[in-house]
Order: C-alpha cells, then structure tokens, then sequence
C-alpha cells in the first residue's frame, strides 16, 4: 500500500501528500490558474486580462503565437509541470479536484502517463467520512 497525491487545482493549486497510513506528509502551494492570469495582467503594464480561461484547440501548440493564448497556455503548462514534478518525487495514486482539475487532467493523464483519479466533490466526501 502507498500513499495519496492530493491535487486540489482551484485558486490556489494545492499539492497535499497523505501518507499510507492516512497521515499528512507535507504539501506545496502555489498559484492557480487563474490566480496566475490575474497576476500577470495586474502587475504588468502590457498584459490585458485573458478570457476565456479555458484553452482553445489551438492554443495546445508548446509555444503559442498570440499574447493571450501564451499566458494561457505558460499557466497550465506550469501547474502541469509542478504536479509532474511532485509526482516524480511521491510516484503515488494522484487525486485530482478543484474547479481547474477538468482542464488539467486530459494533459496530466497525457504527460503523466498513469491514472489520475477525477474526484469532482473529494473534499465534501471526505467532511462527510470524517463526520460519519
């Protein structure tokens, strides 16, 4: 039995390491995807504000050409690549939530090669197990 990589990808992406005994064995924070949108077009003067959040098919390309779909594409790509990295670090069962994980776990399962487990409502039935 191994442990749990729990990837929580909402505002904040969360990289939460349970161990095989259930226990908490440390986490990364880092921003989300749209937190990372938003702070790009907040903190520079020639980034507008980039709609939709949601990668277009033609913005799957490594290196973007338009400004917008760069700044789409560098985000997911780092949240992709961090998670990539925790999980070469704790090559363990990854459970995937969060409002961003839909758009996550067609690359994660791409690039990662195993099942990443989409659990949509993960946190709410964990409270629930932990209370009942």
């Amino acid at each position: 039995r191994v442990g749990v990589l729990v990837v929580d990808a909402g505002t904040v992406l969360s990289l939460t390491r349970i161990s095989a005994n259930g226990s908490f064995a440390g986490g990364l924070l880092a921003a989300g995807y749209g937190l990372q949108l938003r702070a790009m077009a907040e903190a520079t003067a020639g980034l507008k504000a980039t709609s939709p959040l949601v990668l277009e098919p033609e913005e799957l390309e490594p290196f973007p050409f338009e400004t917008q779909a760069a700044m789409r594409s560098g985000a997911q790509q780092s949240l992709v690549a961090l998670i990539r990295q925790a999980h070469a670090q704790s090559p363990w069962a990854i459970w995937l939530c969060g409002g961003d994980a839909p758009q996550l776990l067609p690359k994660l399962q791409e690039q990662l090669g195993v099942e990443v487990i989409h659990s949509p409502n993960l946190v709410m039935e964990a409270m629930v197990e932990l209370i009942s």
